[in-house]
């Protein structure tokens, strides 16, 4: 019989027909037969099925790609396996398929169908109930389903839908075992291109989860919170100190660069370890940002129009005595508190002040403006120190700390800040990436939409009161489309234009469409109904409202980009 099956493979090799699904639908075929009528043998037709297999994963293009894996196949010692296997394993993250994470096609008991699926090693659970590893397993795929979500675009599923149609222990434990599955039915499997596309995608994402998992158990500021080497800690002490801003409109990442740029100064081999490896970096990334917030290496705080010195440095506050008199102390505003533990520690700490832009700096730093800059830190060449004015005390900024700004320019033009912050700041700013923005809804490309819009309000108003991207990153349909304009853009519009209608019409395009399109509409007023013949009022003066039957129609979109009507 293996002799036979060999000969018939050779055929359909030469027919070129000897494919990857072709051997898959050959084994979902042959194996339940071969399990229940055929002694388990190293020669028989299962075996030579699964060999081949084997070697045209091996021989895949995604598999060859990467130079970290390793294809085993599984049908059995001994005895036929009751779930047959074949794994893809990445030698960084195990070397089998007891334990670690690895990439399987699982065959279902009834032969119907075949998943394609990122998995987790069960055997090292051995020792826990059935239940335990069922409940352990579960919630192991959900969190790690969270640091791979582009994988679900790619047709994977992150449910618990996977049926192997068997009620062995081994088989259920396999089924919670998943962290993402794709189905083939026996009937229905694709071409090659197609299984192919999908194993890469499935590869990309592994090679992604395994990347996180290696950070995750390196035993440094990574991931664990500990200070980590003296050499890394030196290295990062040594940093020249560093002032900088991020500025721009409203939704333009400004966060998500503080993010980034503390992270630079903080953990830099975090930060280059995960560049350009998807959102589940971006996710280890936010857990080290916090972990440091917790450990108090960042400090944050928002300036605005009340907000002063005695805040930020130090000032006199009023408490009950031990008598339960009024008394007056001295304390220390966040900054100080913040100088105060960098001087006492190799290590950098990063203080990041939101809407910089906001607070009244000369009456927030004080003196303390001066010390801010990085050559008179504490320590440098031209170091200066002050004494603080409530307690006396001789104070230096040490230049271990690092402050980081962000400033809303729509609130205040960069030209209007305050001369000695702009002196003493580096300034990044972060304009709209409609780039980033590179789908259609409904045949409206949702970048150049936003280009669109942006252009027209630069011309009204100035580029200091764009539309950042991030205002229609979750439109990706008509229904996310109009809740971004109705909720969040045209509110945007009204502040900046003080809800001048006629200019946030221009800015819609309403003129130029028809009137059921427009998101805007005027109701005609009776005049001089209401007004004496001597009013004389602007032409433009009749009631405005918003026509919301607009925001559910395609039309009013597109009616945005173009100049005129049809």
């Amino acid at each position: 019989m293996a002799y036979q099956v060999r000969v018939e493979m050779e055929s359909e090799q030469q027919n070129g027909a000897e494919s990857i699904g072709w051997l898959i639908s050959s084994i979902l075929r042959q194996y339940g037969k071969a399990r229940s009528e055929v002694a388990f043998s190293s020669g028989s037709d299962v075996q030579v099925l699964f060999g081949s297999l084997k070697r045209r994963i091996e021989d895949s293009s995604p598999v060859q790609a990467n130079g970290n894996l390793k294809v085993v196949a599984g049908y059995g010692k001994g005895n036929w396996a009751t779930i047959p296997w074949l794994s893809i394993l990445d030698g960084r993250e195990t070397d089998s398929t007891q334990r670690g994470i690895y990439i399987v096609y699982l065959f279902s008991q009834t032969g119907d169908e075949v998943y394609l699926t990122i998995a987790q090693g069960v055997t090292e659970l051995n020792s826990l109930a059935r239940k335990e590893v069922v409940r352990t397993l579960s919630e192991r795929a959900v969190e790690m389903r969270s640091l791979i979500p582009e994988l679900s675009s790619a047709g994977f599923k992150f449910d618990e839908g996977i049926n192997l149609r068997s009620s062995h222990d081994k088989a259920k434990m396999y089924e919670a075992s998943t962290i993402a599955y794709r189905r083939y039915g026996v009937e229905e499997l694709p071409e090659d291109v197609d299984l192919i596309a999908d194993l890469d995608a499935a590869i990309r994402s592994y090679d992604a989860l395994v990347k996180i998992r290696q950070l995750n158990s390196i035993p440094s500021p990574a991931i664990s919170g500990e200070r980590g080497s003296q050499s890394t800690s030196a290295a990062q002490s040594k940093l020249a100190p560093s002032n900088t801003i991020f500025f721009g409109p409203p939704g333009t990442g400004k966060t998500y660069g503080v993010v980034d740029k503390a992270l630079e100064i903080l953990d830099s081999e975090l930060l280059a370890a995960t560049k350009g490896q998807g959102a589940g970096a971006r996710a280890v990334l936010k857990q080290r940002f916090d972990a440091l917030h917790e450990e108090g290496r960042i400090r944050f705080v928002t300036f605005h129009q009340s907000f002063a010195y005695e805040d930020f440095v130090e000032g006199l506050k009023a408490r009950a005595g031990a008598s339960g008199a009024l008394e007056y102390g001295v304390e220390s505003g966040i900054f100080l508190e913040l100088c105060i533990d960098a001087q006492h520690s190799d290590l950098p700490y990063v203080l990041i002040i939101d809407e910089i832009n906001r607070g009244n700096i000369a009456r927030i730093f004080g003196e303390l403006i001066t010390l801010i800059e990085p050559s008179k830190r504490q320590g440098m060449d031209e170091a200066l120190s002050v004494r603080l004015p409530y307690s006396k005390q001789d104070f230096a900024v040490p230049a271990n700390l690092h402050i980081i700004g962000t400033m809303n320019t729509a609130d205040r033009s960069l030209a209007a800040m305050d001369v000695a912050l702009r002196r003493r700041f580096r300034f990044i700013e972060m304009p709209p990436q409609p780039e980033l923005l590179d789908w259609d809804v409904d045949g409206i490309r949702v970048g150049e939409l936003l280009s669109t819009l942006n252009n027209r309000i630069e011309v009204l108003l100035g580029r200091d009161h764009l539309i950042g991207h991030a205002y229609l990153m979750g439109a990706k349909d008509l229904p996310g489309l109009a809740e971004a304009f109705r909720l969040r853009i045209l509110p945007l519009l009204q502040e900046y234009f003080f809800e001048d209608w006629r200019r946030i019409a221009w800015v819609l395009n309403d003129d130029a469409k028809p009137l059921g399109e427009r998101f805007l509409r005027q109701r005609e007023l009776q005049l001089n109904r209401l007004f004496a013949p001597e009013a004389k009022l602007a032409p433009d003066t009749a009631n405005w409202y918003i026509h919301e039957a607009a925001f559910e129609q395609a039309a009013s979109y597109r009616g945005i980009l173009v100049g005129q009507a049809d």
